[in-house]
């Protein structure tokens, strides 16, 4: 992944295209509605043999200086796909910028699928267990 340089007097802040990808699935999952990130087979794969990706369902584009983020995301059944991928937008966008000094020029939200609750519920229920043994 590249690396984005802002400089000043003091000297250089670079920042990888792997950082602003953890910042934007971080701010996606704390998003009312999310079930999960969605990242593929490839990445699903790797989450059953334990690997963990902080990547997951985001791809960081950067042109001109200005961050472009494509998310993928499955939403909880029962909340409204359009007002769950505008907070998200709203968050991603609002993280990157207060975290990096970056400007967004776009956040797409992609939704790969709907999960009923008890999805999100056991998910969240392996990521405490694993967080109580690291």
């Amino acid at each position: 992944m590249a690396n984005i340089v802002q400089g000043n007097e003091f000297g250089e802040l670079v920042v990888s295209d792997e950082v602003i990808g953890v910042i934007a699935n971080i701010a996606t999952k704390d998003v009312e509605g999310i079930a999960q990130m969605s990242g593929g087979l490839g990445s699903d794969l790797g989450e059953i043999f334990g690997m963990k990706n902080a990547t997951k369902g985001v791809k960081i584009i950067v042109e001109d200086n200005k961050v472009k983020a494509e998310l993928y995301i499955s939403v909880i059944f029962g909340f409204k796909l359009h007002e769950v991928a505008t907070e998200v937008q709203k968050n991603v966008t609002e993280a990157i910028v207060n975290m990096t000094g970056l400007d967004v020029a776009s956040v797409d939200v992609h939704v790969e699928s709907v999960k009923m609750k008890e999805e999100k519920a056991t998910e969240v229920d392996l990521e405490k267990i694993d967080d109580k043994e690291i």
